[in-house]
Protein backbone atom coordinates (compact mmCIF):
# COMPACT_ATOMS: atom_id res chain seq x y z
CA UNK A 1 0.00 0.00 0.00
CA UNK A 2 1.17 3.46 -0.84
CA UNK A 3 0.50 6.68 1.09
CA UNK A 4 1.61 8.68 4.09
CA UNK A 5 1.59 7.44 7.63
CA UNK A 6 0.27 9.54 10.48
CA UNK A 7 3.80 9.94 11.86
CA UNK A 8 5.06 11.36 8.55
CA UNK A 9 2.22 13.89 8.46
CA UNK A 10 2.89 14.93 12.08
CA UNK A 11 6.61 15.40 11.30
CA UNK A 12 5.77 17.62 8.30
CA UNK A 13 3.35 19.69 10.41
CA UNK A 14 5.98 20.15 13.16
CA UNK A 15 8.61 21.23 10.61
CA UNK A 16 6.18 23.74 9.08
CA UNK A 17 5.32 25.11 12.53
CA UNK A 18 9.01 25.60 13.39
CA UNK A 19 9.71 27.34 10.07
CA UNK A 20 6.66 29.61 10.53
CA UNK A 21 7.75 30.55 14.05
CA UNK A 22 11.26 31.40 12.81
CA UNK A 23 9.89 33.52 9.96
CA UNK A 24 7.52 35.42 12.26
CA UNK A 25 10.33 36.13 14.74
CA UNK A 26 12.56 37.47 11.98
CA UNK A 27 9.74 39.57 10.55
CA UNK A 28 8.93 40.99 13.97
CA UNK A 29 12.54 42.08 14.51
CA UNK A 30 12.68 43.59 11.03
CA UNK A 31 9.46 45.48 11.64
CA UNK A 32 10.73 46.82 14.99
CA UNK A 33 13.92 48.07 13.33
CA UNK A 34 11.98 49.77 10.54
CA UNK A 35 9.63 51.46 13.01
CA UNK A 36 12.55 52.61 15.16
CA UNK A 37 14.42 54.03 12.15
CA UNK A 38 11.32 55.72 10.73
CA UNK A 39 10.22 57.38 13.96
CA UNK A 40 13.76 58.47 14.79
CA UNK A 41 13.87 60.20 11.41
CA UNK A 42 10.54 61.90 12.18
CA UNK A 43 11.89 63.28 15.46
CA UNK A 44 15.10 64.52 13.81
CA UNK A 45 12.97 66.13 11.11
CA UNK A 46 10.95 68.11 13.68
CA UNK A 47 14.13 69.28 15.45
CA UNK A 48 15.70 70.28 12.13
CA UNK A 49 12.51 72.08 11.09
CA UNK A 50 12.60 74.14 14.31
CA UNK A 51 16.22 75.09 13.63
CA UNK A 52 15.49 75.90 9.99
CA UNK A 53 12.52 78.11 10.86
CA UNK A 54 14.62 79.92 13.45
CA UNK A 55 17.51 80.48 11.03
CA UNK A 56 15.15 81.86 8.40
CA UNK A 57 13.51 84.08 11.07
CA UNK A 58 10.08 82.96 9.95
CA UNK A 59 7.57 85.42 11.40
CA UNK A 60 10.56 87.13 13.11
CA UNK A 61 10.56 84.45 15.79
CA UNK A 62 12.59 81.59 17.11
CA UNK A 63 11.33 78.01 17.25
CA UNK A 64 11.84 74.91 19.32
CA UNK A 65 10.92 71.26 19.73
CA UNK A 66 9.40 69.83 22.91
CA UNK A 67 10.11 66.13 23.44
CA UNK A 68 7.64 64.08 25.45
CA UNK A 69 7.39 60.33 26.07
CA UNK A 70 5.33 59.60 22.96
CA UNK A 71 5.45 62.75 20.82
CA UNK A 72 7.46 65.75 19.67
CA UNK A 73 5.88 69.19 19.39
CA UNK A 74 7.14 71.98 17.14
CA UNK A 75 6.48 75.33 18.79
CA UNK A 76 7.03 79.02 18.16
CA UNK A 77 8.78 81.25 20.69
CA UNK A 78 11.53 81.05 23.27
CA UNK A 79 9.52 78.75 25.57
CA UNK A 80 6.82 76.15 25.16
CA UNK A 81 3.47 77.44 26.38
CA UNK A 82 1.08 74.69 25.28
CA UNK A 83 -0.33 73.93 21.89
CA UNK A 84 2.30 74.24 19.24
CA UNK A 85 2.50 74.42 15.46
CA UNK A 86 2.52 70.68 14.87
CA UNK A 87 2.68 67.45 16.84
CA UNK A 88 4.44 64.31 15.67
CA UNK A 89 3.40 61.15 17.52
CA UNK A 90 5.68 58.14 17.61
CA UNK A 91 4.55 54.54 17.25
CA UNK A 92 2.96 52.88 20.27
CA UNK A 93 5.62 50.17 19.96
CA UNK A 94 8.29 52.75 20.86
CA UNK A 95 8.99 55.10 23.72
CA UNK A 96 11.31 58.02 24.33
CA UNK A 97 13.23 56.51 27.20
CA UNK A 98 15.74 59.21 27.91
CA UNK A 99 15.99 62.97 27.51
CA UNK A 100 19.32 64.36 28.63
CA UNK A 101 19.57 68.01 27.63
CA UNK A 102 21.84 70.70 29.04
CA UNK A 103 19.93 72.78 31.53
CA UNK A 104 17.41 69.98 32.09
CA UNK A 105 13.94 70.01 30.65
CA UNK A 106 12.71 68.57 27.40
CA UNK A 107 12.72 71.59 25.08
CA UNK A 108 15.29 72.31 22.39
CA UNK A 109 15.12 76.00 21.42
CA UNK A 110 17.33 77.53 18.75
CA UNK A 111 18.91 80.98 18.67
CA UNK A 112 18.23 83.41 15.87
CA UNK A 113 20.99 84.05 13.33
CA UNK A 114 23.34 81.29 14.56
CA UNK A 115 20.96 78.32 14.97
CA UNK A 116 22.83 77.32 18.12
CA UNK A 117 21.10 75.90 21.17
CA UNK A 118 21.76 75.96 24.88
CA UNK A 119 19.70 72.75 25.13
CA UNK A 120 22.18 70.35 23.52
CA UNK A 121 22.37 66.73 24.57
CA UNK A 122 20.82 63.37 23.72
CA UNK A 123 17.39 61.85 23.24
CA UNK A 124 17.05 58.06 23.38
CA UNK A 125 14.24 56.12 21.67
CA UNK A 126 13.72 52.40 22.28
CA UNK A 127 11.44 49.52 21.39
CA UNK A 128 9.14 48.78 24.35
CA UNK A 129 9.24 45.01 23.93
CA UNK A 130 12.99 44.84 23.28
CA UNK A 131 14.77 47.54 25.28
CA UNK A 132 18.13 46.61 23.76
CA UNK A 133 16.99 48.11 20.44
CA UNK A 134 17.63 51.83 20.78
CA UNK A 135 18.54 54.90 18.76
CA UNK A 136 20.11 58.02 20.22
CA UNK A 137 19.66 61.47 18.70
CA UNK A 138 22.57 63.74 19.60
CA UNK A 139 22.06 67.49 19.40
CA UNK A 140 25.27 69.53 19.45
CA UNK A 141 25.55 73.06 20.81
CA UNK A 142 25.67 74.26 17.20
CA UNK A 143 22.18 72.79 16.69
CA UNK A 144 23.32 70.02 14.36
CA UNK A 145 21.75 66.59 14.98
CA UNK A 146 23.05 63.10 14.31
CA UNK A 147 21.76 59.63 15.07
CA UNK A 148 23.61 56.72 16.64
Amino acid sequence: MKGFTVIEIIIVIVILAVLTAMALTSFSGFRQNQTLNSDTSKIVSVINEARSKTLSSQYFSQYGARVESSKVILFKGATYSGGGISTTTISTALEISGISLAGGGSDVVFQKITGKTDNYGAITIRVKTNTSKTKTINISSTGITNVQ
